[in-house]
């Protein structure tokens, strides 16, 4: 399937109340997919830890490389997850979002940018401060900071 049938497809009306009444939703999938992408930098971690540190590197320039690169895989990982993965397809769910059938959305109605998704995960760590959810409690269509800077609503699919 194409961007432009997938575009077409799956374009919605612009986001209401009512569509985007998903509080309970959206924290149920919050936490199965922070326990997932979580999951999977945990055990890019623990390849980290794993590894005989001081066998293997003969100076402290080269342990502090490694540990740089294995930091960086961990987010990759991790934005894979959360905006990688859902932007294919046009789709905009993660794997909590396809089991709670919500998803991310364009402020029009139009599935979100891969742009649009980088910066909801950008601002994921405010978020879970609890800013989100008093932000959600608050906004009409219901949205997080991140929803807020990206132009994104989350919708019952």
């Amino acid at each position: 399937m194409t961007a432009s049938e997938a575009s077409s497809k799956y374009r919605l009306r612009l986001p209401t109340r009512a569509t985007t009444t998903v509080i309970a939703r959206r924290l149920a999938q919050g936490l199965v997919d922070l326990a997932l992408s979580s999951g999977l930098v945990a055990l890019v971690l623990a390849l980290y830890l794993l590894v005989p540190l001081e066998a293997e590197f003969a100076s402290e320039t080269l342990f502090v490389v490694f540990s740089v690169l294995i930091l960086a895989l961990a987010l990759w990982v991790h934005a894979w997850y959360w905006v990688a993965r859902p932007s294919r397809h046009g789709r905009g769910q993660t794997t909590g979002m396809e089991l709670l059938e919500i998803r991310v959305v364009d402020a029009g109605g139009g599935p979100a940018t891969v742009g649009q998704l980088f910066v909801r995960w950008l601002l994921l760590p405010v978020d879970l401060l609890l800013v989100g959810l008093v932000l959600m409690l608050r906004d009409v269509r219901h949205r997080r900071l991140g929803d807020l800077v990206a132009g994104t609503a989350v919708v019952r699919d």
